[in-house]
């Protein structure tokens, strides 16, 4: 990342200002008599400015203490970091500096004492406050290095009651899932023993159709059977009457006993049409009752979904 797009050199430009400006006020208070109203304003602008600067540096200090615990994904270095450091230790010396001078002249209501070689000699021992403020500012670091191991660690004990509810979720979640399945599982079994007692009832019912088809059939072979005789029983009484005219003798028009005996045939006939027409008709009704048992069987085996296609 190049300087112009470097945070931290946009920020040092506006404190390098700030500075500039500062040390700029400081020598207009060094030239102001002191007892008057410019120099108490002054004094009260230079420390309202040491004030602002020196949190700007300390937060800006902060920055660099953040980007040394992974210097790699901020794109620097052991260098780059200390040359960093090193200014920020130097601003904050130049605003102690004048904060010393200012406070110092303004216990001592004077400036005169103090005068422009008392700054110059102050710059001239930046060295050794310097090593000072180093001290300070590893303290700092340390400090602030134990502040963000504390975050940290605090940060993963909440990650860890996190997950720990999560999973106390989804544990809740499965065994609900298995409850579910459990009882679709009772459902299914209870359906396969329906099914069994109705396949059991099916095929009872079955062999009890077909033992009725049986006695049907044969009721109706015995009155098959029953219909002949009563017709040969007719035909066999009417032959015998005609017999028994003829061996009598009675002085009757043949012609009228033949259309008698035709008569009696013919009623004979016609109750042997009636029987079989009745005869008939009981087994068309037995067929239709034969018929309407089956379609009920089977629409009873078949499935729901069958019959609804079927409509």
């Amino acid at each position: 990342m190049s300087s112009a797009q470097d945070p931290f050199y946009i920020v040092k430009e506006e404190i390098q200002e700030s500075i500039d400006n500062l040390q700029a006020t400081f020598r207009q208070w060094e030239r102001t008599q002191s007892n008057t109203g410019e120099y108490v304003h002054l004094t009260k602008e230079i420390i309202a400015s040491c004030e602002s600067i020196a949190w700007q540096v300390d937060e800006l200090n902060k920055t660099i203490t953040v980007a040394a615990q992974d210097p790699a994904f901020y794109g620097l270095d052991e260098i780059e970091l200390e040359k960093r450091r090193k200014w920020t230790a130097t601003a904050r010396n130049q605003v102690n500096t004048v904060r010393k001078a200012t406070e110092s002249g303004k216990e001592n209501g004077s400036s005169v004492g103090y005068g422009l070689s008392g700054m110059r000699q102050d710059l001239m021992r930046l060295p050794n406050d310097y090593a000072l403020q180093s001290g300070i500012s590893n303290h700092r670091v340390a400090n602030d290095n134990d502040d963000f191991i504390s975050s940290e660690s605090d940060r993963q004990q909440l990650l860890i009651r996190q997950q720990d509810e999560e999973l106390d979720e989804l544990s809740a979640s499965v065994q609900r899932i298995g409850g579910v399945g459990l009882t679709i599982h009772e459902e299914l079994s209870g359906q396969d023993r329906i099914l069994g007692d109705l396949s059991i009832e099916m095929e009872t019912a079955s062999n009890r159709l077909d033992f009725v088809q049986k006695k049907v059939a044969m009721v109706m072979k015995k009155a098959s059977a029953k219909g002949h005789s009563m017709a040969a029983t007719h035909v066999q009484a009417a032959r015998q009457l005609v017999q028994m005219s003829k061996g009598e003798g009675e002085e009757e028009d043949t012609e009228g006993k033949e259309k008698l005996v035709i008569r009696r045939v013919d009623r004979a006939t016609k109750r042997k049409e009636v029987e079989k027409k009745e005869e008939s008709e009981e087994r068309r009704w037995l067929k239709r009752r034969r018929v309407r048992s089956t379609a009920h069987i089977y629409m009873i085996t078949q499935p729901i979904g069958a019959h609804a296609r079927r409509e």
